[in-house]
């Protein structure tokens, strides 16, 4: 999905049939924050997965930097698209995204592990 949306020729969430067209217009109006969005969702799938696996704070922290090589991959191929453009914030706003997804369960593992 991140790629599909990061990859359309037309920028526009709003001309997705499939988003409601709330969210659509939301999506335009901040266009930064709704790069983190799906990156927020991904690292709260991936923190549920390593919490359950029990995996300590290093697995928390490779796992937010493949999520942000994968926001610079998703970034630098729209360099070859001509009706987008590749930036570097946007990259940002993917990490602070997966972070954010992550807190919730690396707080529970710290909090776990502690006891």
């Amino acid at each position: 999905m991140v790629l599909y949306l990061s990859w359309r020729s037309n920028p526009s969430m709003e001309d997705v049939s499939w988003i409601p067209s709330f969210l659509g217009i939301w999506a335009d109006e901040f266009v930064r924050a709704r790069t983190a969005i799906p990156f927020v969702v991904l690292g709260f799938l991936n923190g549920i997965t390593q919490f359950l696996r029990n995996e300590g704070v290093l697995a928390f922290g490779k796992s937010a930097l493949a999520y942000f090589v994968f926001a610079v991959l998703v970034e630098l191929g729209q360099l070859w698209l001509p009706t987008r453009h590749c930036d570097p914030l946007d990259m940002v706003w993917a990490l602070v995204g997966v972070m954010a997804g992550q807190i919730p369960w690396f707080s529970f593992q710290r909090h776990r592990n502690a006891y």
